[in-house]
C-alpha cells in the first residue's frame, strides 16, 4: 500500500498531539519496511536523513504554525495531490481529514471536548472541530481514538459509526524507562532551579487541566500540614488562562508556586524523576500520557476520576474527584505521608507503564490502515 500521512502539525514545540503524531510517525519508521508512505509535513520541518527509502517527506509552501493556511491545504490542495500521488489510504493523525477525501481515509481523534466541553476550549478550536469533527467522522473510512473513554464519547455523537471506531492506545517513549543519572538529574534541577520537594503537574495550562482548583488545593495542604513541598507546574506559558494567574495571586502559598515554561524532550525524564509526586487533575482528559510517563519513572500519581484517566492510571495510581479540593487534597497529602502507599504505588505503576508502547500502537495503527484500504476496495467492487 501507499499511505499518506498529515505531519503539518509537527513543529519545535510539541504538546500531546504533536507528541503522538511525532513517535507514531517514529514507530512507523523503525518498523514498516513493506508500505511505501507518503509524509507531508511544514515548510520548516527538518526529517530524519536516515529514513528508510520507503518513506517520502514532501514540504508544503507553509510553516506547521499557520492554522488557515493548513486548513485551506487540508480540505482544498491536498486532495487532489493525494490522486496525483497514487495514494491507497490517507491518515489524518491530528483530528482531520479533508471533508471530502478521494481515497480511504482514517482519522485520529484523541477527544471530542470541542463537542462535549466546548466551555473549556478555546473559541478558535470550539469553532474550528464543532464545524470539522462532525463531518470528517461521520465520513472517514475508520476513526482511532486512544481510549475507551473517547470511544464511548464519540458514539455517544456519532453511534452510525459504531463499526468503523478502532481504540489504540498511546504509547511511551522508551526514554522514560531509562533512569537518568545522578549528573543528569543535577543539571536538570539547576538548569529549572528546582526545589529539593515538589509536586508536579506538566501539560498545557488551560481550562480543561483544572489548575485553578489544584492551586487552591495545595494551598489548603500548605495550611494544614508542615510539608517543605512546592507546587511546580510546567506548559507553554502562552496557555496560562487569567484564572490560573489570578489564583496563584490570591493564595497565601503563592511564594511556593512556580510557573515554568516549556520543557524540551530531553530534560522530560529528569523532570518527573525530580518530583515527589505528580498530579493531573483533568475536568476531562482523552488519554493522559503524563501520568503513564511518571510511572515508568517511578514517580507516584495523584489523577482525576474523570474522561480516560481511571481507563488509564487503573490501579496503578490515586483517583480523586477533580470538582472536590478536599479529595485532591487528601489524595496529594496520602502520597507525600504514606511511605508504604508510595512505595506499592511506583511498583505497580512501572508495571502499568510497560502496557504502552509505541511499537504496539503502530502494528495496531498499520492494522488499521489494512482494513480501510480493504473496505475502500470493497466499496469500489460494490459500485461496478
Amino acid at each position: 500500500m501507499k499511505i499518506g500521512i498529515d505531519g503539518t502539525l509537527l513543529h519545535g514545540n510539541y504538546s500531546g498531539v504533536e507528541y503522538s503524531i511525532h513517535h507514531l510517525l517514529n514507530a512507523l519508521v523503525a518498523d514498516d519496511r513493506e508500505n511505501k508512505y507518503i509524509i507531508h509535513v511544514g515548510a520548516n520541518f527538518q526529517p530524519d536523513p536516515t529514513s528508510p527509502t520507503n518513506f517520502e517527506w514532501k514540504h508544503t509552501s507553509f510553516p506547521a504554525t499557520r492554522r488557515l493556511r493548513r486548513i485551506f491545504w487540508q480540505q482544498w490542495q491536498l486532495p487532489p495531490q493525494l490522486l496525483l500521488d497514487g495514494v491507497d489510504v490517507f491518515h489524518g493523525p491530528g483530528y482531520i481529514t479533508p471533508v471530502h477525501c478521494p481515497v480511504p481515509s482514517v482519522v485520529t481523534v484523541y477527544d471530542v471536548i470541542a463537542l462535549t466541553h466546548p466551555e473549556l476550549c478555546s473559541m478558535g478550536n470550539r469553532l474550528h472541530y464543532r464545524w470539522m469533527l462532525p463531518r470528517v467522522l461521520r465520513r472517514a473510512t475508520r476513526a482511532i481514538v486512544p481510549s475507551e473513554a473517547v470511544r464511548d464519547d464519540v458514539l455517544h455523537l456519532f453511534p452510525e459509526i459504531t463499526d468503523r471506531i478502532r481504540v489504540v492506545p498511546l504509547g511511551i517513549d522508551g526514554a522514560f524507562f531509562d533512569q537518568p543519572d545522578t549528573e543528569t538529574l543535577g543539571r536538570v534541577r539547576a538548569k529549572y532551579h528546582l526545589p529539593e520537594h515538589f509536586i508536579l503537574f506538566l501539560g498545557n495550562l488551560e481550562r480543561k487541566k483544572n489548575l485553578s482548583l489544584l492551586v487552591q488545593a495545595f494551598s489548603e495542604l500548605k495550611a494544614a500540614s508542615v510539608i517543605p513541598h512546592r507546587l511546580v507546574l510546567a506548559g507553554c506559558l502562552k496557555t496560562a488562562t487569567e484564572d490560573l494567574h489570578k489564583s496563584i495571586e490570591d493564595t497565601a502559598a503563592g511564594a511556593t508556586i512556580r510557573l515554568l515554561d516549556y520543557v524540551p524532550g530531553e530534560d522530560l525524564p529528569s523532570l518527573y524523576q525530580l518530583a515527589d509526586v505528580f498530579v493531573l487533575p483533568s475536568l476531562v482528559e482523552g488519554f493522559g500520557l503524563p501520568v503513564l510517563e511518571s510511572m515508568a519513572l517511578g514517580t507516584p500519581v495523584v489523577a482525576s476520576n474523570r474522561g480516560a484517566l481511571p481507563e488509564i492510571v487503573a490501579d496503578a495510581g490515586l483517583l480523586c474527584d477533580p470538582e472536590d479540593r478536599v479529595s485532591l487534597t487528601d489524595a496529594l497529602l496520602r502520597l507525600i505521608t504514606d511511605e508504604g502507599l508510595r512505595d506499592r504505588l511506583i511498583e505497580a505503576g512501572r508495571i502499568r507503564a510497560r502496557q504502552f508502547t509505541w511499537k504496539t500502537a503502530a502494528r495496531r495503527v498499520m492494522a488499521i490502515y489494512r482494513e480501510a484500504f480493504d473496505a475502500g476496495a470493497s466499496n469500489d467492487k460494490g459500485r461496478l
